[in-house]
């Protein structure tokens, strides 16, 4: 089971602790058992590390930027990936789901050693605010083909070692850094698709 660990990356700051529990019972209540959750301040929290410290989990980690870098969590996903001990990697958003089946359905792809790709990406059910090109939500969003503007980090688990052949997450490109992410890893070692709906962007 050891190859098969999974580490989900959660990038926040000051996120209302509702909010932030909902995103963390939904990696809890996994049926693959074999993962990691990290959640990443984007700046120090002394509130948020002593919660994190008071869920008594050893499955779950705080950690947090020296300052504050206000770059729509790039900055926190890549900082993040040093502290990471799993092959595969999720980016979770601190207001965003996953589905009890999103862990196992995703890596059973990516765990076929005879299949070469550099990650997985789902459907998931968009309930936020869409930009004008994708229509209103709520949406289903299949992030296929993988476009800078048609795919999400909710939708994508990766190979960590192919993340890091590119040099990790874009950090030049803002708002649209998880598009470029993916893009510049379809084009390097492909991916494969799991035709289900399996989180939900808030």
């Amino acid at each position: 089971m050891e190859n098969n660990l999974v580490s989900v990356i959660t990038p926040t700051w000051n996120r209302p602790l509702e909010i932030l529990e909902r995103c963390i019972r939904s990696v809890e209540y996994q049926t693959h058992s074999y993962w990691e959750h990290i959640i990443c301040s984007d700046g120090p929290n002394p509130a948020l590390e002593k919660y994190i410290q008071e869920r008594n989990s050893s499955k779950l980690r705080y950690i947090h930027l020296p300052e504050h870098s206000n770059d729509f969590g790039n900055t926190p996903r890549q900082f993040s990936l040093q502290y990471t001990n799993g092959n595969f990697i999720v980016f979770l958003d601190d207001d965003n789901l996953i589905y009890p089946h999103f862990l196992e359905k995703m890596l059973a792809p990516l765990s076929d050693t005879k299949i070469e790709t550099g990650f997985a990406v789902c459907k998931i059910l968009h309930l936020g605010p869409l930009p004008k090109h994708l229509g209103n939500p709520p949406k289903v969003l299949s992030g296929i083909p993988v476009r800078v503007k048609n795919i999400d980090s909710l939708q994508v688990m990766v190979k960590k070692r192919a993340l890091f052949k590119i040099g990790g997450w874009d950090q030049k490109s803002g708002y649209l850094a998880d598009g470029y992410t993916f893009q510049r890893l379809a084009e390097k070692f492909g991916y494969v698709t799991v035709d289900q709906i399996l989180g939900i962007h808030a």
